[in-house]
């Protein structure tokens, strides 16, 4: 991004002001992915958790 900018002209202030709120946003998605992913981790040991339980009560029947 700082490429993109640089190949027009924008006083310094301006130019700081916008690569420090892309900055703030790349953090903020981050966070918000990093965040998701260990809700999906989660998820994904309770449908392990679940799956071994209905295996188990299967085995058991037979």
């Amino acid at each position: 991004m700082n490429r993109l900018i640089s190949k027009v002209y924008i006083d310094d202030e301006t130019k700081d002001k916008m690569t420090n709120r892309l900055e703030e946003l790349f953090q903020e998605e981050s966070k918000a992915s990093f965040s998701l992913s260990g809700q999906v981790k989660n998820r994904l040991k309770e449908f392990d958790g679940k799956i071994e339980r209905l295996i188990d009560v299967y085995i058991n029947r037979e």
